[in-house]
């Protein structure tokens, strides 16, 4: 938590107008995430469209915007045309987007109206509720190990709603499923 707090501080230091242009991207388990300002230039520049989530102060951490993606996939952003590398460690990298993603005549307060207009619009997340069987045709945690099989395994990895869990979820749910296979097997 204490690097995550740390992220969040440099995100909230911007002063300078290079600054303004820099998406932090630090490395959690088997994922990067970009926080406010990171998560702003990377869902509106460097990959428009990314879905950006908006938490609630939950664990000790401040509300806040991030982006996530598998660590397997960053080298696509690693090698963009339009992006220096500024710094690649293998927990945190750093990149500079070039005048093409944001222009250099862009004032920083139009910068800085456009991120805020951006983080107030973004809906603020409610804490997952577990899926509850009845909408299910199955039952996901069966209580006798033999009426549980593979497929009932193939069952719960087709009807996982991926898109609507973070990263973090998403390996969570993986990990059960291994697990399961593993006593199938």
């Amino acid at each position: 938590m204490g690097v995550v707090l740390n992220h969040l501080a440099l995100e909230d230091s911007r002063s300078d107008e290079k600054s303004l242009r820099v998406i932090h991207m630090l490395k959690e388990g088997k994922f990067f995430r970009c926080y406010n300002w990171s998560a702003w230039l990377f869902s509106q520049h460097l990959k428009p469209g990314f879905k950006s989530i908006r938490a609630r102060k939950t664990d000790g951490l401040p509300e806040r915007v991030f982006v996530g993606f598998p660590v397997s996939s960053v080298e696509q952003y690693l090698t963009s045309e339009h992006v220096t590398v500024l710094r690649n460690e293998s927990d945190v990298i750093s990149l500079e987007l070039d005048n093409t993603m944001i222009a250099d005549d862009v004032s920083p307060n139009t910068l800085t109206d456009a991120y805020t207009k951006w983080y107030e619009a973004l809906p603020l997340e409610e804490p997952k509720k577990p899926i509850q069987s009845k909408s299910l045709p199955f039952d996901p945690e069966p209580s006798a190990p033999s009426s549980f099989g593979m497929f009932d395994v193939i069952k719960q990895i087709i009807t996982y709603p991926i898109e609507q869990h973070s990263p973090n979820e998403t390996q969570a749910f993986l990990a059960e499923i291994k697990q399961k296979l593993a006593r199938l097997l």
